[in-house]
């Protein structure tokens, strides 16, 4: 998929939805539970050379999931997912399965390369699996289980790791594989016992980020626990350029 031309607001661009939107009513809490995007995979290209007066958000499998979506699980990407074009607003995302997860992100995997060569006002930013993982929930939130090996070629990125770009919000990050090269500003960031915490999740906004000592690529951690039942969406792209 390619989107190009003009918008005089934001481009939201994934292979399998470009923005996923949960609404809750005035007595409803994010629980991370009842509905959630699952089993989702895309295979084709995704890429965004539009020139946008707004933000960008790109990721392989969605764009932006809202604030108040519950968590990705089981979701892979295997394509390209590229931002080019110009983008003129201040928050822009690019992740290889998702380029904003508004919740928790599990058991998710991207090993396709992940490109910025954009002109932007702001430096988007990137990770192999998340761009950001960002949610207001309360109590505190997974980052989990996913694997990243596709290389990340972030260009001017405001920050890039291999798993995610930033986390806001109390997030736990537990259980990353990863491999593939992070090169942001042309600078590649080595995996090393004094780094890892950076090349995996570049910068940790809310400094509440916890991960096991550093094991070569693997981080040993308890699994996440079953969730409840809920609603569950799930959808593939096999083939062809999104």
């Amino acid at each position: 998929m390619t989107v190009t031309g003009r918008t005089d607001t934001n481009v939201y661009l994934g292979g399998v939805a470009a923005y996923v939107n949960l609404s809750l009513g005035a007595d409803e809490a994010q629980d991370g539970l009842s509905d959630r995007i699952t089993n989702c995979h895309n295979k084709g290209e995704v890429r965004a050379e539009a020139t946008a007066d707004g933000n960008a958000y790109v990721g392989g499998v969605a764009g932006f999931t809202s604030m108040k979506c519950s968590p990705m699980f089981d979701c892979t990407n295997s394509g390209l997912v590229y931002l080019g074009g110009k983008v003129l607003g201040g928050d822009n995302a690019v992740g290889g399965v998702v380029g904003i997860v508004g919740a928790g992100i599990a058991n998710c995997k991207n090993s396709g390369t992940v490109e910025v060569n954009a002109v932007v006002n702001f430096p988007p930013v990137v990770g192999g699996v998340a761009g950001g993982v960002l949610s207001y929930a309360s109590a505190p939130i997974v980052c989990e289980n996913n694997e990243n090996s596709g290389d990340i070629l972030a260009g001017a990125a405001t920050t890039a790791g291999s798993i995610t770009g930033v986390s806001r919000s109390v997030v736990t990050m537990l259980n990353s594989k990863v491999s593939g090269k992070v090169e942001r500003n042309n600078v590649v960031t080595e995996l090393t016992e004094a780094n890892y915490m950076n090349y995996i999740y570049g910068e940790n906004w809310s400094g509440g980020e916890t991960e096991p000592a550093y094991d070569g690529t693997i981080f040993v951690a308890p699994t996440l626990p079953e969730g409840g039942e809920g609603t569950e969406d799930s959808g593939d792209n096999t083939d062809g350029t999104v």
